[in-house]
């Protein structure tokens, strides 16, 4: 008796849903007569989920942001961006000449946005910002500086605080690296290879270095206020 041959895409759901090789990808599960169905972790896969991470996923599939990962043995013995060693160029140069990658994108970070932002908006006392004038109490960076060198870094917040008086600050968030070794969560981590490998000097930062930047900026670090998802609101003041 001939074995059965199993199609292609029924060996792919295997491994999709664990039940062969993969005992981490549990997007999908086998239901009877070889029918699938999506996990609660495979919706977040859909358009239409309101925590959908449908953009992020496309993201890390781009060939774009894949590729340039095979460098990063590079990046970390010699130092410097991956996507600039690994293409000639820097990653934004990429986004002005390919639009649809820079959409890609765009979905990331919109899909991220839902993670991120309510546990900073939870975090932080907006009480005193209830009646804000057309100009700004508060100048919200999230996720910006990260994708930065220091000097660029601090040429944005400059500019916030060139429009800031003394009731005004900047507000930035951030992943808050540790001082020390094995301080870090694994996606605080990640963050960090992920801006040494796509961007030209970008990285996640310490409080000692955030404070630098704020300082060379013109403001001081007030506080740092721990938020329920790793990520921290940074508060810069004016000096």
């Amino acid at each position: 008796m001939t074995e059965a041959v199993i199609p292609a895409p029924v060996r792919l759901f295997d491994l999709i849903v664990g039940a062969w090789v993969s005992q981490a990808i549990t997007t999908a599960a086998e239901l009877d007569g070889r029918r699938f169905a999506l996990t609660e972790l495979g919706e977040l896969l859909r358009e239409d989920h309101p925590g959908s991470l449908r953009g992020w996923a496309l993201l890390h599939g781009r060939a774009f942001h894949r590729e340039v990962w095979a460098g990063l043995t590079d990046s970390v013995r010699l130092g410097g961006s991956t996507y600039d060693a690994v293409t000639g160029r820097t990653l934004f140069d990429h986004f002005a000449e390919h639009p649809e990658d820079a959409a890609v994108l765009n979905d990331a970070m919109t899909s991220m946005s839902r993670t991120i932002v309510l546990p900073l908006a939870e975090a932080y006392d907006y009480g005193p910002f209830d009646t804000i004038p057309a100009d700004g109490d508060a100048y919200v960076l999230c996720n910006v500086v990260h994708d930065w060198g220091d000097d660029e870094a601090v040429r944005i917040l400059a500019n916030c605080k060139v429009a800031m008086n003394d009731r005004r600050r900047v507000l930035l968030g951030e992943f808050v690296l540790s001082e020390g070794p094995g301080g870090n969560d694994p996606m605080q981590i990640w963050a960090d290879l992920a801006m040494l490998v796509m961007t030209s000097g970008g990285k996640q930062r310490t409080r000692a270095e955030l404070a630098e930047l704020v300082h060379r900026a013109g403001m001081r670090l007030s506080r740092i206020i721990p938020a329920a998802n790793g990520f921290s609101v940074v508060e810069g003041v004016p000096a």
